[in-house]
C-alpha cells in the first residue's frame, strides 16, 4: 500500500521534530507532537507497545532538542545504522518478513529468534549496499542538479569579426 494512513501521524512527528531541530519549537509544533504522541498512545496495542513508543519519542526528543544525553546517539555503530535507517525502513517489510514467513510453525523459539537475527542481517547488508550504491550516488546526483538549476550557465556568447 502506497499510503500508509494508520502511520501518518509517526510520519507527522518525525518532520515535526526536525522542524523543532532545525528551527526550535513553538506552541503549534509542541500541540502537533502532543496530538502525535496521543493517537500513537491511543493505538497501541497494549503497555509495551505504549512504553517502546514513549521511549521513542523521548529518544527524538532529546536529539530535537540538542539534550546532552543525546550524544550516546554518536556512538559510531548507531550512527551507521541511522545512516542506512532509510534503506532499512524500505527493505524490512519485503525482504525480513517473507524470510520468516518460510519458517515452518511449530520449530523451537531458539529456531525463530535465529531466524529473525539471519533475516536482521540480510537486510542490514542490502540496506549497506543501497545505501552505498543507489543512495549515495542518487543525492550526489540530486545536489549537481540543484546547483545547475539554481545556476544555469551563460550560454556562450558569438564571436563576431
Amino acid at each position: 500500500m502506497l499510503l500508509l494512513v494508520g502511520y501518518a501521524h509517526l510520519f507527522a512527528a518525525g518532520v515535526l521534530f526536525a522542524r523543532v531541530y532545525s528551527h526550535g519549537a513553538c506552541a503549534r509544533t509542541l500541540a502537533l507532537l502532543g496530538a502525535s504522541f496521543a493517537m500513537a498512545l491511543g493505538m497501541a496495542q497494549n503497555a509495551g507497545e505504549a512504553a517502546i513508543l514513549t521511549l521513542i519519542y523521548l529518544i527524538v526528543a532529546a536529539c530535537a532538542w540538542r539534550l546532552p544525553a543525546a550524544r550516546l546517539l554518536g556512538w559510531r555503530p548507531l550512527s551507521w545504522i541511522g545512516l542506512v535507517s532509510y534503506s532499512v525502513y524500505l527493505l524490512h517489510n519485503n525482504i525480513g518478513i517473507t524470510l520468516l514467513s518460510l519458517l515452518p510453525p511449530g520449530l523451537p523459539d531458539a529456531a525463530y529468534y535465529a531466524g529473525a537475527a539471519g533475516a536482521l542481517g540480510g537486510v542490514l547488508l542490502l540496506a549497506w549496499g543501497m545505501f552505498t550504491w543507489v543512495e549515495t550516488p542518487s543525492q550526489a546526483f540530486a545536489r549537481r542538479l540543484t546547483v545547475r538549476l539554481r545556476h544555469p550557465r551563460e550560454p556562450e556568447k558569438l564571436r563576431h569579426g
